[in-house]
């Protein structure tokens, strides 16, 4: 079972502690993607159990807010929301739009959360403090689709 995380931090040093801790309680394969063309590129090239998105990346410039009217872009502070609109619209294929799709997030306002909801997100989780709960659900998420 493989999940994509999306983080364009990399393996920082609590990327790579979080990525550790998953793998060791759930047994999950996960690869880490740095950018919105990885992302785009590794999302439709397997099949994944679910997606971990962090809100806070540099988008391309070409990069616009689905269905926006007149076009405009993504900002940085919520490319991830982006790319949560676009797993949930359907863009990256059937499969993708009902994945579970989690944001690990430094950013904690409550606007964002709603937002976040809002898009169709399975759970918001602060980076900082609740990556033992993240890991938990993903568990969960782990022996359910073991069952089937």
């Amino acid at each position: 079972m493989r999940i994509l995380y999306f983080d364009d931090l990399g393996l920082s040093e609590g990327n790579e502690l979080f990525i550790l801790r998953l793998k060791r309680k759930t047994s999950v394969e996960v690869e880490l993607v740095r950018t919105v063309r990885e992302f785009e590129t590794r999302i439709g090239a397997d099949a994944w159990l679910a997606l971990v998105l962090d809100i806070m990346a540099q988008p391309p410039s070409d990069f616009l807010i689905l269905g926006s009217n007149p076009p405009a872009p993504v900002k940085a502070a919520q490319t991830g929301l982006e790319l949560l609109r676009r797993c949930r619209g359907g863009l990256y294929g059937a499969s993708v739009k009902n994945l579970s799709i989690y944001i690990r997030s430094a950013r904690g306002e409550e606007h964002i959360k709603r937002k976040a909801q809002a898009l169709g997100a399975t759970g918001y989780f602060d980076a900082a403090g609740h990556d033992t709960e993240l890991i938990g659900t993903i568990g969960t998420l782990v022996k359910g689709a073991g069952k089937g």
